[in-house]
């Protein structure tokens, strides 16, 4: 599992298990934040600038794939990147990239953060957690 901060981890697959090309997001806001909801967006451009929203940075660029994620939520290759925290503050969402689209996207770079909204708007936005897609063995 790879945690880079305290709010959004990735845990990935290994290149020998059947499941390559998914990456398994962890949000976790503890259970003060159960109910609230969440959006998980991406992009393939890096975290810097990124973009401000509502006085908050998002620290993500927005390109295509950022687009893709917040105009047609859990879709395509993303499942559950929109919806509620569970009563302990926690979801999971996943990335699973079908093996015929894999090798366009070897040597690219892909990075994911959340924004969680509660009774008074957005209240967090997380950390951006990596995901470099490698050569398949």
């Amino acid at each position: 599992i790879l945690c880079v901060g305290d709010r959004l981890c990735a845990t990935l697959s290994s290149p020998r298990e059947t499941s390559w090309g998914r990456q398994r997001l962890e949000i976790d806001r503890g259970a003060d934040h159960a109910g609230h909801f969440y959006w998980l967006a991406g992009s393939m451009s890096g975290t810097s600038p990124g973009v401000r929203f509502r006085g908050l940075r998002i620290p993500l660029n927005v390109d295509t794939y950022f687009r893709s994620l917040i105009g047609a939520p859990n879709q395509g290759w993303i499942t559950d990147n929109l919806g509620l925290l569970d009563g302990s503050g926690r979801a999971t969402v996943e990335l699973r990239v079908p093996p015929e689209s894999y090798a366009a996207l070897v040597g690219l770079t892909f990075h994911h953060a959340f924004a969680e909204m509660g009774p008074t708007g957005l209240e967090h936005v997380s950390n951006a957690v990596p995901l470099l897609f490698g050569a398949r063995p």
